[in-house]
């Protein structure tokens, strides 16, 4: 299992900040009722506590920086994305590389490329500081096998994710 398989919160697409507030408040209805049964310690219900507040920040993220709509936000995703799976990086996205040639701040895709992917990692809300929402990424070994990433929004899934065991 992969990290984004495994951390990340499937939603349903598109994820807007009222999709967010939606799903906060489902989840609090469902901590409650497990409350209720004595399920507190639960793993799970730890997890839906944790996503309920992971989607008010969130939301008030993508507010703050007027961003209406995404399909991968924070741990929030809509797809989820496997090693060795063929994805098409798309033109005007942003991509980043151990690459000495790339800057540090990324660089403009210029044209459509396709790759296999290497990994793929879920976002995450990592509390205070410079950037407290730490977004999902997708990582392949590109020319002169440097490392380069991209924000999963910024590639294209290719026919189904292949399947791990």
């Amino acid at each position: 299992m992969n990290h984004m398989e495994q951390y990340a919160v499937l939603v349903e697409a598109p994820i807007t900040p009222a999709t967010l507030r939606t799903l906060s408040d489902n989840l609090a209805t469902d901590i409650k009722y497990a409350a209720a049964f004595g399920r507190s310690a639960d793993g799970k219900l730890k997890r839906a506590c944790r996503a309920r507040e992971w989607a008010l920040l969130c939301a008030d993220e993508m507010e703050r920086t007027g961003l209406t709509s995404a399909q991968h936000f924070g741990p929030f995703s809509t797809t989820l994305f496997r090693k060795h799976q063929k994805v098409k990086v798309k033109a005007g996205g942003v991509r980043f590389s151990t690459n000495p040639r790339v800057p540090s701040a990324g660089e403009i895709v210029r044209r459509p490329y396709y790759v296999n992917l290497f990994a793929a990692y879920a976002g995450r809300y990592d509390g205070g500081g410079k950037t407290p929402f730490i977004h999902p990424q997708v990582h392949w070994i590109g020319t002169g096998n440097y490392y380069y990433w991209a924000n999963p929004n910024d590639v294209e899934q290719i026919g189904a994710p292949p399947v791990t065991g």
